[in-house]
């Protein structure tokens, strides 16, 4: 596939992104969400050419943080909906460093915005394994504001930030509010910082989110979803005989730090579904995945 190099510094905004987000549920509801750069565009791929046969791709909304990611992604992928945001975060945005922190706090403020304009949303990562399409299932959980996902060894105290479903009701959107509040806050905190400068790890929107869930702001109700289903990163450090009798849908490529990490262990696990041309290996997607 072709990649481009020169931006011509078209960068849409707000409205934009609403416009696009409107068209979009109009086609599943559920409008799926996550946030990119170019250093992230290897792990997009991958996801894009993993999921390519699930019939999804017409409800995926990708944030790129740089016109050029945006021109890539339309010209290969035109069925994904794509906006793309100034922001000069090139590279690797490593957990807990300032330039990640300020991709977390944009990330935030649009989501927000999403859910004022009443557009369910379904916030997901793509350095991830699909083994399933969960969308269908996750749509039929009726009853509660909040999907949330445990992070493994937490004991149900912290969860996922980059893998929850939030719908259209008045107490997420007062949650997501009030992270927004305290995601600005830490921004400001640590705005005369380098963006490669280390940020606590107890201030993100992890942590933020978590204890907000926890403390049930708002009464805002919530269901956690089950580990076994849709996994962490910790799937890989599971005993084999454990690993071999589970069936998770989902296993996030996270509790490691950096991207060479990460792709180091999806090709390992043969969950990396690209070439060095980002070219999709469609068989091993097929031997994969499940029938």
């Amino acid at each position: 596939m072709s990649t481009k190099s020169k931006s011509d510094n078209v960068i849409e905004g707000e409205n934009d992104l609403l416009v696009i987000a409107k068209k979009i549920s109009g086609y599943n509801r559920t409008v799926l969400v996550t946030t990119v750069n170019d250093a992230y565009l290897p792990f997009t791929y991958s996801w894009l050419c993993n999921t390519k046969t699930m019939g999804i791709h017409k409800s995926v909304l990708i944030i790129t943080l740089d016109q050029v990611s945006k021109e890539n992604l339309t010209q290969d992928w035109p069925d994904i909906s794509v906006v793309a945001m100034n922001m000069q975060l090139h590279g690797d945005q490593t957990y807990s460093k300032v330039g990640y922190i300020k991709i977390m706090i944009k990330r935030t403020e649009l989501i927000l915005s999403l859910l004022m304009a009443n557009i369910e949303v379904f916030l997901f990562e793509v350095d991830s394994l699909w083994l399933s399409n969960p969308v269908p299932d996750l749509q039929k959980i009726k009853g509660f504001d909040v999907l949330v996902n445990p992070v493994a060894r937490t004991n149900t105290r912290v969860f996922a930030g980059g893998f929850l479903w939030l719908c259209v009701t008045d107490k997420a959107k007062a949650l997501w509010r009030k992270l927004e509040e305290e995601m600005i806050a830490l921004g400001e905190r640590i705005s005369q910082k380098l963006d490669n400068a280390p940020v606590s790890e107890r201030e993100n929107d992890q942590q933020f989110f978590s204890r907000l869930i926890r403390e049930k702001y708002k009464n805002v109700s919530y269901k956690i979803l089950p580990l076994e289903i849709y996994a962490d990163g910790q799937w890989y450090n599971l005993p084999e005989g454990t690993r071999k009798h589970s069936r998770p849908i989902i296993i996030n490529n996270n509790w490691v730090r950096g991207n060479e990490a990460k792709i180091s262990r999806a090709k390992k696990w043969k969950h990396w579904f690209i070439d060095d041309n980002l070219n999709c290996d469609m068989d091993l997607v097929s031997k994969t995945v499940y029938k």
